[in-house]
């Protein structure tokens, strides 16, 4: 039985491997889901940074899709779908991290360039380890990937799992989540056509699914290590909570 140990053992080996990780103190944060109203959790319109670096409000909405893994790859489409997405997205930072060490990609300011380096490695680590659910073709009913898309292009891709139950309630783990490596990119340099708010989107429709579709999970549980992702959670309700040893 998998269990919420499980899930942030697996988090803290992906830390422990990667000096990437270094410098991220994680947190754990935990959402009642019943505290959670209507209007917290209501679809939130894109952000678009246009050619001048101004951000305006798109008129176009965010799309989201769930994938569940209960299928082998044989049976599911949506699920080479994204096999092929993760691995689009692993390649693509690949070849953005070249095209940064090679000057293709001129960033000047020595501490934006590293951060950019990081965030797109550290990223491509949780691609990389979600990627293996696929390549082993796991078959698991509980796992689920929640994608929120702009325009048909794969934004942020979020992992989840159960936990442990309770007496009272189930609860749901988020165990990774993901960005397009070029919105990294363009986010940061404030480039024509980066996307924001999509990881407030993804986080909210998951929510909202456990409301309509999964009444037995009252608690959802995220381990993070990202300040953007944890003001984000922080916002929809989900507090810090001291894990004992």
């Amino acid at each position: 039985m998998k269990t919420k140990f499980f899930n942030h053992l697996y988090l803290l080996f992906i830390l422990s491997l990667f000096p990437v990780f270094a410098f991220a103190n994680g947190k754990t944060l935990i959402l009642d889901i019943k505290i959670v109203s209507d209007q917290d959790i209501s679809t939130i319109m894109p952000l678009v940074i246009d050619k001048n670096g101004s951000k305006t409000i798109s008129d176009v909405s965010f799309t989201n899709e769930i994938v569940t893994l209960d299928k082998p790859l044989s049976e599911s489409e949506p699920k080479r779908l994204l096999k092929k997405i993760l691995n689009d997205h692993i390649n693509r930072t690949s070849s953005i991290l070249n095209d940064i060490d090679n000057g293709n990609i001129s960033i000047q300011n020595p501490t934006l360039k590293k951060h950019i380096r990081t965030t797109l490695k550290a990223n491509n680590y949780f691609l990389q380890s979600s990627y293996d659910d696929f390549q082993s073709d796991v078959i698991d009913s509980d796992v689920k990937y929640y994608l929120t898309k702009y325009q048909d292009n794969t934004v942020i891709i979020t992992r989840t799992d159960s936990g442990i139950p309770s007496a009272d309630y189930d609860t749901l783990d988020i165990n990774l989540v993901m960005s397009n490596p070029d919105n990294i990119l363009k986010n940061n340099l404030s480039m024509e056509g980066g996307i924001k708010r999509a990881s407030v989107e993804n986080i909210r429709n998951i929510i909202r699914d456990l409301k309509e579709n999964s009444s037995s999970v009252g608690k959802v549980e995220a381990y993070v290590v990202s300040p953007i992702l944890e003001s984000n959670l922080r916002r929809i309700g989900f507090q810090h909570v001291q894990q004992g040893c």
